[in-house]
């Protein structure tokens, strides 16, 4: 899927990327289109060309959901229970992009009974005009409604996905990264991570905050970049997306979080602790509690 989201385009020809990371692909889009159905919803920016416009991207969300789940279908893959479920997740994501532009077709067909010269306020027939734009309004929202999780379950079929990959011997080669920089991936993966530059820069998984400086080493691998969040023009808000080779990196991780190393153990600390191991044996039948677990 092209990384421009903007576009509302798919690109079919993807046969040499990981299907999790087309999945993480499939995450961006319904990010996107999360944030500019909002916008268009919140400014009221209805007309039918845009309703029009919307549809397309929505629509191409189902085709190109389905065209991964088909390529999972013929990965030569064991139909596992995993596997199964996985299907069955993208069956209901290209049900919720379906119904999305089901919603947006009909909020074009509403706005073509409106003038484009014509609103609330400045028309011939005002109470027309705002039932007009109301009814437009609630099939836009709902649009978005159906969409709203659509990016955490495409990250949620991704780590299933990668999982089972790597349970079947067809893991790929892992990236190494700490447990903050997952973290980071992850949210951003599910749409969820946001940076203000406010004044100091402040980044945030929801409502939890986020080093910027684990932000700043992604966009340093190239694994992240930064879009204005058009929800908010002008706030210097911006939403983070993982780039194709971000995406990449974190389908090699799914399934599998990286755990922090730990410290160097003292060498006179390890004679003792081997002394300890040799005393949980003898003849009281001492355990050494929780030390050695």
């Amino acid at each position: 899927m092209t990384t421009d989201h903007n576009a509302g385009t798919v690109n079919p020809q993807e046969t040499d990327t990981p299907l999790p990371a087309r999945l993480l692909a499939l995450a961006l889009e319904f990010t996107a289109l999360q944030d500019d159905l909002y916008h268009l919803h919140a400014k009221k920016l209805y007309a039918p060309d845009i309703a029009a416009a919307f549809a397309t991207r929505a629509a191409a969300l189902t085709w190109y959901i389905q065209d991964v789940h088909n390529s999972i279908r013929h990965a030569g893959l064991f139909g596992s229970p995993v596997v199964l479920d996985v299907r069955c997740r993208l069956t209901l994501l290209a049900s919720q992009a379906a119904t999305a532009t089901e919603y947006l077709r009909t909020a074009e067909t509403v706005l073509q009974f409106l003038p484009p010269e014509e609103t609330a306020e400045a028309s011939r027939d005002p109470d027309h005009a705002r039932d007009v734009l109301r009814r437009a309004g609630h099939h836009i929202h709902n649009a978005g409604q159906v969409t709203q999780l659509g990016a955490a379950d495409s990250v949620r079929a991704a780590a299933d996905l990668a999982g089972e990959l790597r349970a079947q011997g067809r893991g790929g080669t892992v990236q190494p990264m700490s447990p903050a920089q997952y973290a980071a991936l992850h949210g951003i993966a599910c749409g969820y991570v946001t940076v203000n530059a406010l004044g100091e820069e402040v980044a945030s998984i929801r409502r939890e905050r986020l080093s910027m400086s684990t932000v700043r080493s992604l966009e340093a691998r190239g694994w992240v970049s930064r879009e204005a969040l058009v929800r908010n023009p002008g706030s210097r808000a911006a939403r983070l997306y993982l780039t194709d080779t971000g995406r990449v990196a974190l389908a090699s991780r799914l399934d599998r979080v990286p755990t922090a190393k730990r410290p160097a153990v003292p060498a006179g600390r390890h004679r003792l602790g081997t002394s300890l191991t040799r005393s949980a044996s003898g003849p009281l039948g001492t355990t050494g509690g929780g030390w050695h677990r």
